[in-house]
C-alpha cells in the first residue's frame, strides 16, 4: 500500500474530499488542516508570554531590556 500527501487549498478541500470518497481503491481518507495547528501554536505562544509577564511582575524572572529585544529582530 502507498501513501500520498497533498496540499489542498482550504476552499477546495470539501470538494476534493467528496470526490475521492467515490474511488473504491482508496481505503483511508485523513484530513489534517494546518490552520488548527497554527492557531494552537499561536495560542500556546500567547499563554507562554502571559506566564512570563506574570513571573516578571512577581520578580521571579528578569525582564529583557527593550534595546536587546529590538536588536534580536
Amino acid at each position: 500500500m502507498a501513501q500520498i500527501t497533498l496540499n489542498i487549498a482550504n476552499n477546495s478541500l470539501p470538494f476534493f474530499v467528496e470526490l475521492i470518497k467515490h474511488f473504491d481503491f482508496i481505503q483511508k481518507i485523513e484530513v489534517t488542516e494546518n490552520v488548527d495547528s497554527n492557531k494552537t501554536e499561536i495560542l500556546n505562544g500567547i499563554k507562554q508570554a502571559v506566564n512570563e509577564m506574570n513571573l516578571i511582575k512577581e520578580g521571579k524572572l528578569k525582564a529583557q531590556p527593550i534595546n536587546e529585544l529590538l536588536d534580536e529582530l
